[in-house]
Parts: structure tokens; sequence; C-alpha cells
């Protein structure tokens, strides 16, 4: 019988590095991006939530609509601001590590029969002249008025991303 394999071996990446226990909207460092990107588990459920996603979302730019909000729920860990970064990520397709946001976030697709799909819908997505502005509206709220409405904290972000 052959000796047993440490627990450790069986992992891609390190576990004793440091995994941050919430996912930090607004923390845009290479190395973030990076790892969020290079560690993202996609599952058949979000891989169907990016998928509706991008098609309305690419859909807007030939079929212009003022529905443009877009909610994401879930209970509390679920991944819902992980996965608005991954959005936020594809979205903006910024070079991490020479290479692009879509290209690593391809690699986590290997094995997935939608792989060709949302890859041509980030291709169509990308047609769009997109701005990503993270920022997470509570801590924006405490910074100012708690009567400031989610619109008026929208804007004020809005403008700051633009100086």
């Amino acid at each position: 019988m052959s000796p047993p394999i440490p627990l450790r071996e069986l992992f891609v990446h390190p576990i004793e590095r440091y995994i941050p226990p919430v996912a930090k909207v607004n923390d845009l460092a290479e190395a973030t991006v990076a790892a969020d990107l290079g560690e993202y588990v996609v599952t058949a459920p979000i891989e169907q939530a990016l998928m509706e996603f991008l098609e309305g979302y690419a859909e807007s730019r030939t079929a212009p609509t003022d529905r443009i909000g877009v909610w994401i729920s879930g209970f509390f860990g679920a991944g819902k601001s992980h996965f608005a970064k991954i959005l936020g990520y594809l979205l903006q397709n910024r070079s991490v590590g020479g290479q692009t946001a879509r290209e690593l976030f391809d690699e986590r697709l290997a094995g997935s029969p939608h792989r060709t799909e949302v890859g041509g819908l980030l291709h169509r997505a990308g047609l769009l002249d997109s701005r990503v502005i993270t920022f997470q509206i509570k801590a924006e709220q405490d910074l100012t008025s708690k009567e400031d409405s989610i619109s008026e904290i929208m804007y004020r972000s809005y403008l700051a991303s633009r100086g």
C-alpha cells in the first residue's frame, strides 16, 4: 500500500495563501484581479447567469433599451460580489499579467459545453464601449448623508470615476 498523499498536494493553489473572507468590488489591484480570474469556479448556474447577462448586454447594442439595470441577488456568502467583480473584469477586459481578463477567464471554462457560446457573447459584448465603475453602496453611503438615494450615490461614483 502506498503512503497517503498529503492534503495540500490535492489542491492546485497553495492552501496557506491568504484568501479574503469577503470579495471587495473596489479592490482592483492586479494581483487580486489575477487571483479572482484564475481561481473563479464557474458552475453550471453561474455559467447560465453569465450567458443571460451577456445576451442582454450584447443585445442592447442592436436593440437599444431603457431597461439597463441588473439585479444580482442571493443569500449572504452566495458569491454575488464575486460574480459582479467577474462581470466587471470581463466587460472592461483589462490586461492582467500579459493576458486579457477574457483570456484568463476562458481558461476557467475548459471542458464546458458552452465555452464557445460564452466566448462569442463576450466578443459581442466587447463591441460595446464599456466603462466599469465599481463601488460599494453601503460604504459610499456611510461616507455621506444616510438619506442619499442609490441614484445619487451612483451618480457621485460616476463623476468621481471621470475625475
